[in-house]
């Protein structure tokens, strides 16, 4: 009987090439864990204030809030929702949603 001596795995089981590069920071690093976001009954009437372009006080503790939340941005003398504020919103009033939004 004839034994095979091989050297390594078949080809098969060989690595793709590109598994041995070094890859630049961030491109493997996992995705933060999301957070649940559930807005109190005021965040969200001001959120919703801000979309139907209400006309919004100077100071308001509340839009102060939404602003560190990353939900809305001011510009200029207005108030605009952030791509994450509408799809909080939006978000909100889906009934599957009614939880909570995961930023």
């Amino acid at each position: 009987m004839e034994t095979l001596s091989r050297v390594g795995p078949p080809p098969s089981f060989a690595l793709h090439p590109a598994a041995d590069l070094d890859y630049p920071a961030g491109m493997t690093d996992k995705k933060p864990k999301l957070k649940l976001l559930a807005l109190s009954q005021p965040q969200r009437a001001t959120l919703e204030g801000i979309s139907n372009r209400r006309p919004q006080l100077p100071s308001d503790p509340i839009r102060d809030e939404l602003a560190a939340l990353g939900l809305v941005a001011q510009q200029g003398a207005k108030w605009t929702l952030t791509p994450t504020g509408k799809k909080v919103l939006a978000a909100g009033s889906n009934r599957r949603n009614a939880g909570g939004f995961s930023v």
